[in-house]
């Protein structure tokens, strides 16, 4: 113990340790004060500082009857306390700021063009299943639609004005108005309604990240993207097609794994049998539709049908599921091909340099082909899949996402 103490008074003897400790003690006590202010709060207000539709809220019950709409949220009672301002001198760091704060989800959808935000509104917002008095936990920050009032004051909200938001929403504009945000709503299986693609399509100048190697453009996905804005790209499409079964996922058409990949697809990558291939085709089901539901659930589960590559343990099914490398691959190779497809189609013209459109325009073909991609660009024929989801939202979604996190 005594040795303990020594240490302790040693250490005191520099300016640096000192400073370290007084800084932590400062830290200590923001930290509880803020905790404190908010602990026995069931609501409070906050700013409206960027916004977009939000399709996925799991539990919240969030589902395609009506857009909701995810928002970063500045409490006002914790106004230049914690988190810097959002406007500060340097404005380019204004969406790295908005970035710290704390995402709410609306409490019910925006349904129809009544209920309308910009950026600097005032909501009201509750805790929907943990607030900090829950040993300061902090689950489900909800605001209700309907705005308390507009930030009022020498607040100034100026520089978000210059910044766009995370979807596409400009921070002058409605949340739930733009052409945009009309491009991610539902629609039912098969449908086809008229778009016109200017209107949607991100342009170089909504933000300043270039392609890694633009003389790889349809040639190498991955050397043009370059390796982060890849796995951004990759993760997206992961995370909409595969959802929580991941590298398991089979839906009933037998599209396979995290990508959701078809068996013509995975045939021309090498990991079904030519055999099986020529089964898919004699059987007339290279589209999976309907009627191919049984017969290709069998074909996946038939000996001879996989070939083992990569991480594959086994030449089956299963071996496929359980190989997140082979997955990967397939999806690059898969995306390769489709970059080569919509670049014959004239869907990406002069668009060597515009990585947001190009990975708008590629989530276009993996959920549609290329034929639905180049059908959106060039035509503005809009065409939802088996699940009612249009190219049109992969489109603002995924570009959206990569040009907001692009590097």
């Amino acid at each position: 113990m005594s040795d303990e103490i020594t240490k302790l008074f040693k250490s005191m003897h520099s300016y640096d340790n000192r400073f370290d400790m007084e800084k932590d003690l400062k830290s200590d006590l923001i930290e509880k004060h803020m905790y404190g202010k908010l602990r026995s709060r069931t609501r409070f207000d906050a700013y409206v500082l960027q916004g977009w539709n939000y399709t996925d809220a799991g539990g919240a019950g969030v589902n395609d009857s009506g857009r909701y709409i995810a928002a970063y949220l500045r409490p006002i009672e914790l106004l230049d306390f914690i988190l810097p301002p959002p406007c500060p001198n340097d404005v380019s760091s204004a969406n790295i700021i908005t970035s710290m704060h704390p995402i709410g989800i609306s409490q019910s959808p925006l349904v129809g063009t009544d209920t309308l935000f910009n950026i600097g509104d005032v909501v009201s917002c509750f805790w929907d299943y943990k607030s900090p008095a829950f040993k300061g936990h902090m689950r489900g920050l909800r605001f209700e639609l309907g705005k308390v009032r507009h930030a009022a004051g020498n607040y100034d909200f100026a520089c978000l004005d210059k910044e766009i938001s995370k979807l596409g929403f400009g921070a002058s504009s409605q949340l739930g108005s733009s052409e945009r945000d009309s491009a991610t709503a539902a629609g039912k299986r098969g449908q086809t309604k008229k778009i016109d693609f200017s209107t949607i399509k991100y342009d170089e100048s909504e933000y300043n990240c270039k392609p890694a190697d633009p003389s790889a453009f349809g040639k190498d996905v991955v050397a043009y993207f370059g390796k982060k804005n890849w796995e951004i790209y990759k993760r997206e499409i992961g995370t909409r097609e595969g959802g929580s079964k991941g590298y398991r996922a089979e839906n009933a058409w037998s599209y396979l794994g995290m990508y959701q990949i078809n068996l013509s697809s995975l045939a021309r990558f090498g990991v079904i049998s030519s055999g099986a291939k020529k089964k898919i085709e004699e059987a007339g089901c290279t589209k999976q539709g309907d009627k191919c539901k049984a017969f290709l659930k069998a074909l996946t589960r038939s000996p001879g049908t996989w070939r083992k590559k990569h991480d594959m343990p086994s030449a089956s099914l299963e071996g496929f599921k359980s190989a997140p490398i082979c997955q990967d691959k397939a999806f690059e190779h898969f995306t390769n091909r489709k970059f080569e497809q919509v670049i014959r189609l004239g869907a990406l013209k002069n668009s060597e340099n515009n990585i947001a459109n190009v990975a708008g325009v590629l989530a276009m073909a993996h959920l549609k082909g290329q034929g639905g991609a180049g059908l959106v660009v060039t035509k503005g024929i809009n065409t939802a899949d088996a699940n009612g989801t249009f190219p049109s939202r992969y489109y603002v979604e995924v570009g959206g996402l990569m040009k907001s996190n692009c590097s």
